[in-house]
């Protein structure tokens, strides 16, 4: 059974704030809290972490993200009601990149960054209808003793259901790289 769930953070607490600094941080938080679920995915909002995984520590969670308010649901409902011709808002931060000869360059252009969008939204069953950038930075930590850069990308917009199944598989598998990492889960509105 997939689920979503909100995580509401206290800023102000110090374990929370060492946590918040760095995507690996908040990616071991992640995948503690939801070990032996198939590649959870999760997004960081302001002091909301939103995680879709197959099962859910809550215990874990609190553990190190010191008491935050949780709220988990059974996702299948809500993908369940998804109907082709449906117009629907949506956010997603993504790494747009062309890739050739197995190196990924980033996207820096507008209209890169809009077409990368268009074409990763038709292959998860949506025609875009109108899009917003609204930031774009590169996200630097390090991992293992490398340093790590993505270039991400803040999208919102508006798209078009035209295959419920394909979309269905994109809000539980993400959309393009740097999953791991916070990016790629897609909220619907």
């Amino acid at each position: 059974m997939p689920l979503f769930t909100r995580v509401t953070l206290n800023p102000v607490n110090p374990d929370v704030r060492k946590v918040l600094r760095s995507p690996e941080a908040i990616h071991a938080v992640v995948s503690a809290a939801t070990s032996g679920s198939s590649r959870p995915l999760w997004r960081l909002d302001g002091d909301r972490l939103y995680i879709v995984s197959d099962q859910l520590d809550t215990d874990r969670l609190e553990a190190r993200l010191g008491k935050p308010v949780i709220s988990t649901l059974d996702y299948r409902p809500f993908l369940d009601k998804l109907q082709n011709g449906e117009t629907r808002r949506f956010a997603l931060t993504a790494t747009p990149v062309a890739s050739k000869d197995g190196k990924r360059t980033p996207l820096r252009t507008p209209a890169g960054m809009h077409q990368w969008a268009e074409r990763k939204l038709a292959q998860a069953g949506a025609r875009l209808d109108a899009l917003d950038i609204l930031d774009v930075h590169a996200t630097r930590f390090n991992r293992q003793g490398r340093k790590l850069t993505f270039h991400t990308v803040e999208y919102t917009g508006v798209f078009t259901v035209t295959d419920r199944d394909k979309l269905t598989h994109a809000m539980l598998a993400g959309i393009g790289h740097g999953k791991a990492y916070g990016l790629g889960l897609m909220l619907l509105f």
